[in-house]
């Protein structure tokens, strides 16, 4: 079983993006988008048109124009991604989870996002990406005749980091512990964030990671990968 996994694209700044046909050339059975599968920010004014945080003060209905014109983008104008997703769905091989820029803007938390901006991303989520199989919900799993593979969704419970905070609903950690009961040789658990490296991980809710970790404890041949 071959797995290609990616992470961060952004059409803005890299509207050619041949790279993706070294991924169709490889054949793999199934391809994983860990997040920020297209960029509603990046960057610092005056260097970038969209700094960090902007999207926050858009109109709801400004808010959800740019990011289907950003969808748009990524899955019509770029020939070798769209070709890559249409082979990789012709074989059921197709799945994905979000992050901070394609649910709202960067580092933003569920608590910090109205309703209707959420309501906007995870409609136009599902409308692209087209893969979970826990809808409305962006996390869910799916079988590989290997492994079983869970996608989290780190988004849109989180609160502001903390010790205390939280990163994954109540919800979501059953969902986790159910779908960790399986018959397959791995588990594979997939999500926007790393464990411990880079400016956003788990380690910024420490009492989450101890909880993830006890729960996965007794899970033999896991594999964590982390966008």
């Amino acid at each position: 079983m071959k797995i290609a996994f990616t992470s961060c694209t952004r059409y803005e700044a890299f509207n050619q993006q041949p790279e993706w046909e070294h991924i169709t050339n490889q054949d793999p059975d199934y391809l994983f988008l860990l997040g920020d599968n297209i960029y509603m920010d990046y960057g610092f004014f005056p260097f970038s048109k969209e700094p960090n945080g902007s999207p926050e003060n858009y109109a709801d209905s400004q808010f959800k124009e740019i990011m289907a014109k950003k969808y748009k983008n990524q899955f019509t104008r770029v020939p070798e991604f769209k070709n890559l997703v249409t082979h990789m769905r012709s074989k059921n091989g197709f799945y994905a989870i979000w992050d901070d820029h394609d649910f709202a803007w960067d580092n933003a938390t569920g608590a910090e996002v109205c309703a209707a901006k959420q309501a906007a991303s995870r409609a136009l989520f599902h409308q692209y990406l087209d893969c979970s199989t826990n809808l409305p919900h962006t996390y869910y799993h799916i079988d590989t005749p290997m492994a079983r593979v869970i996608f989290m969704d780190n988004r849109t419970d989180a609160e502001e980091k903390g010790t205390n905070s939280q990163l994954l609903s109540n919800a979501q950690f059953a969902f986790i512990e159910d779908k960790l009961q399986h018959d397959r040789k791995y588990t594979i658990l997939c999500g926007g964030l790393t464990l411990t490296a880079g400016h956003e991980n788990w380690t910024n809710y420490p009492n989450q990671l101890k909880k993830l970790c006890e729960l996965v404890a007794d899970t033999d041949h896991l594999l964590f990968l982390g966008g």
